[in-house]
């Protein structure tokens, strides 16, 4: 038989390691969250700069941001699509 201590350590164990992935899992989506921000709101200026020439610019707010940030430059052709639908 093996002894007590060895149960406790093991189930303390398993509590610990699933404990961690519960936190590590939604700071992982929150870091996600924030790089994909920064480079959507990075295309968003580098568009509404060279967009300028053709009098074209894309409002700078959270749906926007995330949207460039998350589908790319798809993203981008895509809100330039729905602007002009929209005009």
């Amino acid at each position: 038989m093996m002894p007590v201590e060895f149960w406790a350590i093991l189930v303390a164990g398993i509590i610990a390691i699933i404990l961690l992935q519960a936190f590590i899992k939604p700071a992982v989506l929150i870091t996600n969250l924030i790089i994909k921000s920064g480079i959507g709101f990075a295309l968003l200026v580098i568009f509404n700069f060279l967009g300028g020439i053709a009098s074209l610019a894309l409002p700078f707010n959270p749906a926007t941001i995330l949207i460039a940030g998350f589908l790319g430059i798809p993203g981008l052709m895509f809100l330039t699509y729905l602007q002009y639908i929209i005009r």
